[in-house]
C-alpha cells in the first residue's frame, strides 16, 4: 500500500524546511526541483500556500478551520493517488498543566501540539518560572491549565503571562475540579485575561465542555477518560488555529 511507503514529514517552518527534509528522505533539493508532496492544514498552512509552491510542494491542501480529526480521511481519500511525501502541519505549541492534562498528552501530541510539560499535583504558581525556564525556545503558543490543585492568584496569573512576553499567545485553560476553589479560580481566569489584549491572552473554557459533558470524566470528576482526552486536545487545537485579528493601538 502505498500509503506506508509515504514519508510523513512534521514541518513548523513550512516553506523554508520543506526541501531540506524531502532531500533527508533521498531526494536532490534545488529551487528547481518539483517534489511529490502533497502538504494538508488549515489556516496557517493555507498562509504559506505560494512559498510552498514555490518551494516545490505539488498540491497544496490547505483551508481555513480545518479540523485535526479530518486529517486520516483526507490521506484515504487519496489512495493510491497519494504522493511520496505527505506534509502534515505541527503546533509551534506547549501545553503546560497538571495530571489532567497528562491524562491527554499523547491526545495532544497527535493534535499537532509539540510540547506537552504535565506532572502530577502541579500548583499554578510554578507556571511563571516554567515559562521563564524556556527562554528564546518557548513557542509561539503557550497552552496552560492549571488551578486543579489549589488556588491560583491574579498575581500569579499575571506573572504567567509576563513571563511569556508580547510575541506570545498564552491560552488560559479553565478548571473542572469538584473543589471549593473552583469557581474561585475559573472567575479568576476571566478577569486576568480581561487584562491584556486579546490577540495576547486567550481564555478556553473546558470547565463548560466537561460540566456539559459528565461522561468525559473519571468518578473523581476531574481526571479525563479517553473520550475526554480527545476532546480536551481537540478544544486546545481549535483554540491554537481560530484566526484572531492582530491588535492595533489607539492611534
Amino acid at each position: 500500500m502505498r500509503l506506508v511507503r509515504s514519508a510523513v514529514i512534521t514541518i513548523a517552518a513550512l516553506a523554508v524546511s520543506l526541501p531540506a527534509a524531502v532531500a533527508a528522505q533521498g531526494a536532490h533539493a534545488d529551487e528547481h526541483r518539483k517534489f511529490d508532496a502533497v502538504a494538508m492544514g488549515a489556516s496557517v498552512m493555507l498562509g504559506a500556500k505560494s512559498h510552498l509552491k514555490a518551494a516545490g510542494v505539488t498540491k497544496v491542501d490547505a483551508v481555513v478551520n480545518r479540523q485535526a480529526s479530518v486529517g486520516l480521511g483526507l490521506v484515504r481519500e487519496r489512495g493510491a493517488s497519494l504522493p511520496e511525501h505527505v506534509v502534515i502541519h505541527k503546533l509551534d505549541a506547549v501545553a503546560i498543566g497538571d495530571s489532567v492534562m497528562l491524562g491527554a498528552k499523547s491526545q495532544l501530541k497527535a493534535a499537532g501540539v509539540t510540547k506537552v510539560d504535565a506532572v502530577v499535583s502541579r500548583q499554578a504558581y510554578q507556571g511563571p518560572r516554567l515559562i521563564r525556564d524556556r527562554g528564546a525556545s518557548l513557542p509561539e503558543h503557550v497552552v496552560v491549565h492549571l488551578g486543579t490543585n489549589g488556588t491560583y492568584t491574579l498575581k500569579m496569573c499575571r506573572r504567567l503571562v509576563r513571563a511569556a512576553g508580547p510575541a506570545r499567545t498564552v491560552y488560559l485553560v479553565t478548571v473542572k475540579v469538584p473543589r471549593a476553589w473552583e469557581d474561585v479560580n475559573n472567575r479568576m481566569l476571566r478577569r486576568c485575561h480581561a487584562k491584556f489584549r486579546s490577540d495576547q491572552v486567550v481564555l478556553v473554557d473546558w470547565n463548560s465542555v466537561a460540566s456539559k459533558n459528565p461522561e468525559y470524566l473519571y468518578a473523581d470528576g476531574y481526571h479525563l477518560r479517553p473520550q475526554g482526552a480527545k476532546a480536551f486536545a481537540q478544544m486546545v487545537r481549535e483554540a491554537i488555529l481560530t484566526p484572531r485579528a492582530p491588535y492595533l493601538d489607539r492611534l
